[in-house]
């Protein structure tokens, strides 16, 4: 290292220089007032004297400018340009100038900053108990990072003080796959979360971090369980329509069909084998209408034994194979439901089309809906899904009117037969037989399954 050099020697001797030039000066002056006779030519030699020692001092003078210039506005232009790499990670080493007293200062900076980089890593301890990291700044230009802010987000550095262009780097890294719903959530690694909070202003920056992949991995149980049913890992009716809906956004060009399913045998199953064999055979059906999702559709369970899928395609006869293929592996299911004991998958199925049935969702659910329950009772023979311009709601309505008007009016008449012992000849009870007057509603079966259907009718 170059020898220091002292400002104030330094301004000490060239202070004394300006004295002794003074002093020779009013010296030289004094004695050629006091003895002119031994002085010829006084007035012309005072004159040279005090241009000469004039002279001197500004020469002193500018040479005392030019030292400190150099020896002292040199080295803060270094100090200054420096400093900013001064502190990095722990330490803190500010470059030292030739200058005593600039060192001096400079090592006093150095501890104090020493110390304040102590109280900052007392402090990381401290917010690392509560396992959160922190980063900050407050110029833009260096970001301190306690440990925790490191481990958190899986990187291999150090606690410390970093360049911002670094940090930036770790950010990037950190930022690079965000959650799709959690806002300021992003993924590290494989099953890792984090969440990243700021506030920044224009020089400060001030984050926090901490480990968020209990919470998100809660928040997508709570949604599973909200949106899939807990029995068959199918859309829920709510779930389904929501995410139905995003078809409609763009349907230009577009094919659909939505398909309803009613099973027919679930209530013989649940009543002859249990309940536990019962939900054995809705955990089949729904594994055999799953194969539709591989061709990009949505497969929901609507209610206890409905189901609806909705199926993009590119035409009808494409959609029309894909709902065979369904309509096989039901037909192909058998379900154990006891020891050596099994039962076929059955299902009424229910369709309609986009665009032909309907250009929105309701439309089509009104008229897949009505389809199935006309399949599913056999109900007179106008099939709406083949009659876009016919509202299925009408037909609804008069099936409903009908049945208001055999119900109230006098339209059904019932005989008593006797039911008689063939051994005994004895009567041991009564079948009563319906009779029902409509051109609508024929037969007590078809009257009982529109009650049931409208919810009318009570058994």
């Amino acid at each position: 290292m170059e020898k220091e050099i002292s400002i104030s020697k330094l301004i000490k001797f060239s202070s004394f220089l300006l004295v002794i030039l003074q002093i020779i000066l009013f010296s030289t002056i004094i004695l050629i007032v006091n003895y002119p006779e031994e002085v010829p030519n006084l007035e012309r030699k005072v004159t040279i004297i005090a241009i000469i020692s004039i002279g001197l001092t500004v020469f002193f003078g500018n040479m005392f400018v030019f030292l400190s210039i150099k020896y002292i506005s040199k080295p803060l232009k270094v100090i200054n340009r420096d400093s900013e790499k001064a502190i990095y990670g722990n330490t803190v080493d500010i470059p030292k100038t030739r200058i005593k007293e600039f060192n001096t200062l400079i090592n006093s900076v150095e501890k104090h900053a020493q110390s304040a980089l102590r109280y900052s890593s007392t402090l990381s301890l401290a917010i690392d108990r509560f396992s959160i990291g922190l980063f900050f700044t407050t110029d833009r230009k260096n970001v301190f990072c306690t440990q925790s802010f490191f481990d958190i987000c899986e990187l291999d550095e150090m606690e410390g003080y970093y360049r911002y262009h670094e940090f930036q780097g770790f950010l990037r890294k950190i930022t690079a796959r965000p959650h799709p719903d959690i806002a300021s959530t992003y993924q590290i690694g494989e099953n890792k979360w984090v969440h990243v909070m700021t506030n920044e202003d224009k020089l400060f920056l001030l984050g926090i971090v901490n480990d968020s992949t209990e919470q998100v991995l809660h928040i997508e149980r709570l949604e599973k369980e909200r949106d899939f049913d807990h029995l068959t890992g199918l859309y829920v009716r709510p779930a389904f329509i929501k995410e139905a809906e995003k078809f409609f956004v763009n349907p230009e060009g577009k094919v659909m069909a939505l398909i309803m399913w009613d099973i027919d045998k679930l209530k013989m199953v649940n009543d002859t084998y249990g309940h536990e064999f019962g939900d054995k055979y809705l955990v089949n059906f729904s594994e055999a209408i799953k194969i539709l999702e591989k061709y990009g559709a949505l497969v929901s369970r609507r209610s206890g034994d409905e189901f609806w899928a909705l199926v993009p395609g590119e035409s009808h006869m494409e959609l029309i194979n894909i709902i065979n293929e369904v309509r096989t592996k039901i037909h192909e299911t058998f379900v154990e439901v006891g020891e050596g004991t099994y039962e076929r998958l059955k299902a009424s199925m229910g369709i309609a089309w986009y665009p032909d049935d309907g250009k929105d969702l309701e439309t089509l659910i009104n008229v897949a809906d009505f389809s199935l329950y006309e399949m599913k009772f056999n109900l007179p023979e106008i099939n709406p899904a083949r009659h876009e311009e016919v509202d299925p709601a009408v037909y609804k309505l008069l099936y409903n009117q009908e049945f208001q008007k055999i119900i109230e009016g006098d339209c059904l008449t019932f005989a008593y037969q006797p039911i008689v012992d063939a051994r005994t000849g004895e009567v041991f009870g009564y079948e009563m037989l319906m009779r029902i007057f409509s051109e609508i509603i024929v037969t007590p079966r078809k009257l009982i399954a529109i009650g049931k259907l409208y919810s009318k009718l009570h058994l």
